[in-house]
């Protein structure tokens, strides 16, 4: 394990492998000049192991690479175990023998990227990454470049576990990906995956990365000022921000904010298509979990993530979010296209673009990560209130929208790209989740456009006829919160319905029952 000098530590800071205070013992002898007891800087035997003559020119030598790293950096096995290694790498080592052109990999694309890893001590001269705060840090600016070393090293798994994620003094174990706490891409290494093609998808867009690292190295010199990527942790307050104050008041004789345009796209399938994502000029939600980042199978935010290895690094820096917080990353390039949804989820083409330029549509490319309330817990059975409309959880749905929406001010998203925002895993109500984005993106004045599928367009078409009364008779966001959080806990009926109840509150109409509406295909 490291060896730090804790009081020299920064505080709330990750420490990156060229960090002068994390040590290692040289368990294999990679330093003539170190004792085998003796810890030594942990960047001086990383270089050791890169840049072991002739170990990077085939898919044996990188296994063991990685493998020495392990044990260097996360105390992890032995080298000699070589069951357990080749059992930890075995879907890497077979995806670059079936999958990529491995000759090509290791004579050129393979030592641009160790260089890129070398220069670590120069692109982070501090050796560390300040976390993202939302009041004391809330944003951070890196150049591609600092970026694409970030994803080698994560590839090369030498980025120690930063203390803020650990539970308890002394243990390793952490709050992300369902308590697997992965900080690099060791997770996509391992045996077959239970979602084989989500796993190749995102080890295409990695490698496909690196590709661009070697072949296109222009991009790596454009600096913070050409083409900045920016992560950004969000958090407004009433006392801040007075629109958030009329919004959560939610009284619509004190102030009436009408709604803006809203689009429907019907897709075959989930997709991310570049179109999809709100490039160029608008944001795209990913609806996030508490602890942002990549995993092995096929959520919407795996996905997202997962398809853009610039995006990667934000499981270093960023905390669990608070409900009234919000990550906004601008800059990063999705690499492939990813159609489908969980076990469907495959990809079907790489984003092959021409050399960045200051104009491309990925410069502006804004991603708007927002969790939404886990409802799925609560016991619908004992009780006939809807868990999306118990006290207070309205509000916070609409605070964390908002927050997300209005962060192009003073320029506001010329669109929002979203959809049915916390309603799968989470169990969120699709009725209740559209009505609170489309008012959240009222109060912060952009349009926004949900993407469905097939298998939701009764409930869609009924949105569309409720959008389509609010607009003709000009409501105001405020009523229609007013209205939805005026049901009743023990009112059975309008917590089953509650879309169909403000439309009733509002305009007197009722909704088409969605049994009687012909959906064609």
């Amino acid at each position: 394990m490291a060896e730090v000098s804790t009081n020299a530590t920064p505080p709330n800071v990750v420490l990156l492998p060229s960090s002068p205070l994390l040590k290692r013992i040289d368990r294999f002898s990679l330093i003539s000049s170190s004792s085998s007891d003796e810890p030594v800087p942990l960047f001086d035997l990383l270089r050791a192991i890169l840049t072991s003559p002739g170990i990077a020119t085939y898919v044996g030598g990188l296994s063991q690479q990685i493998d020495s790293i392990a044990v260097t950096v996360h105390d992890a096995g032995s080298r000699t175990n070589n069951t357990s290694t080749a059992k930890s790498l075995d879907f890497l080592r077979r995806f670059l023998l079936r999958t990529w052109d491995c000759q090509t990999f290791f004579k050129k694309i393979w030592p641009a990227c160790l260089s890129l890893a070398l220069e670590m001590p120069e692109l982070f001269p501090d050796g560390y990454i300040k976390v993202l705060d939302s009041t004391e840090n809330p944003e951070l600016v890196f150049t591609r470049k600092q970026l694409a070393c970030l994803v080698v090293h994560q590839f090369l798994c030498t980025i120690p576990t930063p203390s803020w994620m650990m539970k308890g003094k002394g243990k390793e174990s952490m709050t992300m990906a369902g308590e697997e706490g992965f900080v690099d891409f060791s997770l996509w290494y391992s045996d077959e995956p239970a979602n084989f093609e989500a796993v190749c998808a995102y080890l295409t867009a990695l490698f496909t990365y690196m590709e661009k690292i070697a072949t296109e190295p222009g991009w790596l010199e454009q600096g913070a000022e050409e083409w900045p990527v920016v992560m950004r942790l969000r958090s407004l307050k009433n006392a801040d921000d007075e629109q958030l104050k009329r919004m959560l008041a939610s009284d619509s004789e004190a102030s009436r904010t009408p709604f803006k345009p809203l689009e429907f796209i019907a897709l075959p399938e989930p997709s991310t298509d570049p179109p999809l994502l709100g490039v160029p000029d608008g944001a795209g939600v990913v609806f996030a979990n508490k602890q942002v980042g990549f995993g092995r199978s096929a959520t919407m935010e795996e996905v997202a993530v997962g398809t853009t290895p610039e995006a990667c690094p934000i499981v270093l820096v960023t905390p669990p979010l608070k409900d009234d917080e919000v990550l906004i990353v601008v800059g990063v390039e999705s690499l492939v296209v990813v159609e489908g949804y969980g076990r469907t989820a495959r990809m079907t083409r790489v984003n092959r673009t021409v050399p960045p330029t200051k104009d491309s549509p990925w410069r502006t490319r804004t991603m708007l990560f927002m969790d939404a309330l886990e409802l799925d817990g609560y016991d619908s059975t004992s009780s006939d209130a809807l868990p999306d409309l118990l006290p207070g959880h309205v509000d916070r749905e609409l605070q964390k929208a908002y927050t997300a929406f209005s962060s192009g001010s003073p320029t506001p998203y010329a669109h929002v790209a979203t959809g049915l925002w916390g309603c799968g895993a989470f169990g969120g109500n699709e009725e209740v989740k559209t009505m609170i984005q489309w008012c959240a993106a009222a109060f912060a004045g952009v349009p926004l456009s949900f993407a469905y599928t097939g298998d939701r367009s009764a409930f869609f078409l009924r949105f569309r006829e409720f959008a389509d009364v609010a607009k003709r008779d000009a409501w105001a966001a405020e009523e229609v919160i007013e209205a939805l959080k005026s049901i009743r806990s023990d009112d059975k009926e309008n917590n089953r319905a509650p879309l169909a109840f403000v439309l009733r509150v509002l305009s007197g109409r009722q909704l088409v029952p969605a049994s009687s509406l012909s959906i064609s295909s």
